[in-house]
């Protein structure tokens, strides 16, 4: 396509093997059914799947994960209505399903399945996140912090174009005209705290995340030298229930003080911090949806 030419979303899909993650998650099916419903001259649409079990300890791998909660999802009502008989051979033809873990480094995947996936993809499309408000820190920190610097490392290890799905809300509490642009962690931090509110003189982010992490396990070595004290069983319903209030506490705490109103957003934001300071020749576009 030549820089005069006027911008086709269908020419630039066509041909093109998107890696999508967060595919079990409500705005990544909006996007797959977009996408398969209207731009099918896509390639291939590689969804990064994480198994799991079941509350009954059933184990459910991300095959199944897809069948049962993508495609039978009614996001895909109008997909089946045009397709009709053919909607399950046209999945499997535009369709491929790649177990992995965005919490785990490479994905999960060893080294040779990450160089090869890497190899094959040309854009990157990242809606994996927890989207709790009030997460326990250590989950959001591993998902929507270092989430999506594992897929730049995947960008960068190949060719694709990385696009990061991030919130409106990563702006914290400033109200009026926001424009769209990334502020320096000391300018956002100062544009969303009321007036007379301290302020951090200094905000390294690789150290905020450190910091976070120490008061994660902080919080967990308190939690279970409290336990041995009491005698108390550590992995009991009602201690693990209160392992994670303490971890809901300690990431509220640290989001409201810096003027973020809860964890989600504080990692959202760290997470877009990460991918503008490291992402070099990666091309990379963040999108800040109003959801």
């Amino acid at each position: 396509m030549s820089a005069n030419e006027p911008l086709s979303i269908r020419k630039f899909f066509a041909g093109k093997r998107v890696l999508l993650t967060g595919a079990t998650g409500f705005l990544a099916k909006a996007v797959m059914e977009k996408l398969l419903h209207d731009l099918p001259e896509v390639e291939r649409i590689y969804l990064l799947i994480r198994p799991k079990f079941k509350k009954d300890g059933t184990h459910v791998d991300s095959r199944q994960r897809l069948e049962e909660e993508v495609y039978r999802n009614s996001a895909f009502l109008r997909l089946r209505d045009k397709m009709g008989e053919r909607f399950e051979d046209f999945c499997a033809e535009k369709v491929d399903c790649v177990t992995g873990d965005l919490t785990r480094e490479r994905l999960g995947l060893d080294e040779a399945e990450f160089r090869e996936l890497a190899g094959k993809i040309d854009v990157i499309i990242n809606s994996a996140a927890t989207v709790v408000f009030d997460e326990r820190l250590d989950l959001a920190l591993n998902l929507n912090t270092l989430g999506p610097q594992r897929l730049l490392e995947l960008a960068r290890a190949g060719h694709a174009i990385y696009v990061h799905i991030s919130t409106a809300y990563v702006c914290g509490r400033r109200t009026g005209n926001i424009p769209e642009k990334l502020l320096s962690p000391l300018e956002a931090i100062d544009a969303q705290l009321p007036p007379g509110a301290p302020r951090p003189e200094r905000f390294v982010v690789q150290e905020e995340i450190a910091s976070l992490w120490q008061a994660v396990e902080r919080v967990k070595g308190e939690w279970s030298a409290e336990c041995e004290r009491r005698k108390l069983d550590a992995e009991s319903e009602e201690a693990r229930e209160e392992l994670e209030r303490r971890l809901v506490a300690a990431g509220m705490k640290r989001a409201h003080q810096l003027g973020w109103n809860d964890t989600y957003t504080f990692t959202k934001f760290l997470g877009e911090q990460l991918i503008y300071q490291q992402h070099g020749k990666v091309p990379t576009v963040i999108i800040r949806p109003s959801i």
